[in-house]
């Protein structure tokens, strides 16, 4: 099985089978894929974008699903049954390859998730208000930065890669102590 990202939509042949399939863009040109399987041939998915400008196109840790990000949306794709067995994201703009452990690792302004070779992993939940600086993935563990508007400051916190457990994260800090309005 071979994918490859299109300059836009074929002017021929079958048309582009739509990701989502209901989406509210289903008939706009988003990110174009075309896969060729062993089973099917070759087809071509038009991915509906998310909110972001990170598109990527790699093969799934499992060697079967092809992962694509169009726009920060994420899709997990069977390629052979030409249909999306999960979708996650929504405005991804980091990812990371990992050799040790081996995942992949997505990121958006507020967590991070991690993909193995039986699919999710782990996902953080919110961690930041609004971004993360100075991300450095050092062997099961990442460093970064979370902002918080509360002072328009950086926090550094630490992420176990092999649970997706975060260590004094400023999102959740804050508001553990956050008043409660009634």
């Amino acid at each position: 099985m071979t994918f490859e990202i299109l300059p836009g939509l074929p002017p021929y042949g079958p048309p582009a089978l739509p990701f989502p399939e209901s989406g509210y863009h289903a008939f706009s040109e988003g990110l174009v894929v075309r896969f060729d399987t062993a089973t099917n041939g070759v087809w071509t998915g038009n991915f509906q974008r998310g909110l972001s400008k990170f598109d990527k196109v790699i093969a799934h840790p499992n060697s079967r699903y092809v992962i694509v990000i169009s726009g920060g949306d994420g899709y997990v794709i069977d390629p052979e049954l030409q249909k999306a067995v999960q979708k996650f994201g929504g405005y991804l703009t980091y990812f990371e390859s990992l050799r040790e452990p081996e995942m992949f690792l997505f990121g958006d302004n507020n967590s991070f998730s991690a993909f193995g070779r039986d699919g999710e992993l782990w996902s953080s939940g919110r961690l930041s208000w609004d971004g993360f600086r100075d991300i450095l993935c050092d062997g099961s563990t990442l460093r970064a930065e979370a902002y918080s508007p509360m002072g328009d400051l950086w926090y550094p916190f630490e992420l176990d890669l092999l649970t997706g457990i975060a260590t004094d994260a400023i999102y959740p800090l804050e508001m553990a102590t956050a008043a409660r309005i009634k």
